[in-house]
């Protein structure tokens, strides 16, 4: 893999992109690819620095890029679309997107339950069955379920619509550069995505189901020109307009779903051994109270005190402090106490 190359494929392949076509509005950004000791910035190659990190928009040299860490080989057309995808991230930004869910306060206060997780199964579903052909009374029942999550769980339903906004909209992006530059990769990338919506496996943690419930909401919405809030800015209305499910029914009450009650049992109690295990194995690399600055909040769990982030995390102890690998952080009293690294072993 040639860091080099690579940006000059990707580079060429943008060129080729109508970005008002994908998003009205929606301009380019410059962006980077990196790994884990170079970083490739339009016509310069300069050592990585901790401001790389993850895949995302970062402010620099006072304009907001894209950046993309790779790592090993990708087809170009998949890579491009990615690159689009956080380029809209940094066009969310100039635009002053303030629907951006509080990362950090969800992790520790979002709860999930069978019950709920039962509700937004049966909406997720349907979701998966309208973005595989469109049905008007299928989606009438996907609204009135959506409804009563809102109803009854306003906390999550709000986190949830949040990242559907920031996510979706950003991964909708995404799969139309992929549908501009290679259709039939494009039709791959929504059959995937429906055989995500359909594992009950993907409702926790729930961010990461996001991405693929905004982008096909949005692509259902546009496709049936059915209301879509394609605003982004200032915005106070997630991607369905508020009048859309004002005057949409609310579905009934759902019996208990067996296999969604056993998914949640084991998916805690693996979680609970993890947190064993990390804790038990060896001592932690660090201890104290530090401010937390940051985890992956991608694929972030909360369980007990205990937060479990994959690739890196941030803290201050005086000053910014930047691990990476997989960790898990014993909080007390808002603030980091302990943190455990994960080695699999």
């Amino acid at each position: 893999m040639d860091l080099i190359s690579s940006y000059s494929q990707i580079k060429g392949k943008l060129d080729t992109l109508d970005f008002h076509a994908l998003w009205p509005g929606f301009s380019r950004c410059p962006f980077a690819l990196y790994d884990d000791e170079r970083v490739v910035f339009g016509d310069e190659t300069f050592l990585k620095t901790d401001e790389f990190i993850a895949n995302t928009a970062i402010r620099y040299r006072d304009e907001w890029i894209a950046i993309w860490k790779l790592t090993e080989d990708m087809d170009p057309d998949v890579l491009t679309g990615k690159i689009a995808h956080e380029m809209f991230h940094a066009y969310q930004m100039e635009q002053k997107e303030n629907r951006f869910p509080d990362e950090m306060d969800a992790l520790t206060k979002y709860r999930y339950s069978p019950a709920y997780l039962t509700l937004k199964s049966h909406e997720i579903m349907l979701l998966a069955a309208l973005f595989e052909r469109f049905d008007a009374v299928q989606y009438k029942e996907f609204l009135a379920l959506r409804k009563r999550r809102m109803a009854e769980y306003l906390y999550q339903y709000r986190y949830e619509c949040g990242v559907e906004a920031i996510e979706g909209s950003a991964q909708y992006v995404e799969w139309q550069a992929l549908k501009a530059l290679n259709p039939d990769r494009y039709q791959k990338a929504k059959t995937e995505c429906i055989g995500r919506l359909k594992d009950i496996h993907r409702l926790m943690p729930v961010r990461v189901l996001c991405y693929d419930a905004g982008a096909a909401l949005l692509d259902i919405c546009i496709e049936n020109c059915l209301p879509a809030n394609l605003r982004v800015g200032e915005e106070t209305e997630y991607l369905l307009p508020d009048n859309v499910l004002e005057y949409a029914e609310t579905a009934p009450e759902l019996p208990a779903d067996q296999a969604i009650e056993t998914f949640y049992h084991d998916t805690v109690n693996a979680f609970k051994a993890k947190i064993k295990t990390v804790t038990e194995n060896d001592g932690p690399v660090a201890q104290g109270s530090f401010k937390l600055l940051g985890v992956n909040v991608f694929s972030a769990r909360y369980l007990d005190e205990y937060i479990y982030t994959e690739y890196f995390v941030q803290y201050e102890d005086g000053k910014p402090v930047t691990l990476y690998g997989n960790y898990l952080l014993q909080m007390r009293n808002g603030n980091v106490a302990a943190i455990y690294a994960d080695t699999g072993t």
